[in-house]
């Protein structure tokens, strides 16, 4: 009976050109994820999701004023953005 649902799920992906590769690796990683989900409510003890974010980007380093957690989500956002935001500069600069 699983493999025949396997089977199905299998063809409608390959029927609606879906990437399967997505599907695997839900499959493989959706258990990590959900226990790592449940381990960081219990840790967080309670709060919320958006209280523990703002916990992590205010939250003072020993060494530092400007909590290192913060610059780092910058940079990451900064980098996931880049190849929507280079086309923009160059077109200005084409521009000019």
């Amino acid at each position: 009976m699983t493999m025949a649902i396997a089977g199905l799920v299998g063809f409608v992906f390959v029927t609606c050109k879906f990437d399967v590769t997505a599907m695997i690796l839900g499959l493989v990683l959706g258990k990590i994820c959900e226990s790592n989900l449940r381990r960081a409510f219990v840790i967080a003890d309670g709060e919320t999701l958006s209280e523990t974010a703002w916990n992590v980007f205010t939250a003072p380093l020993k060494i530092a004023p400007v909590p290192l957690t913060a610059i780092l989500v910058i940079a990451c956002v900064l980098v996931l953005l880049s190849p929507a935001i280079m086309p923009l500069f160059k077109k200005k600069v084409a521009a000019k």
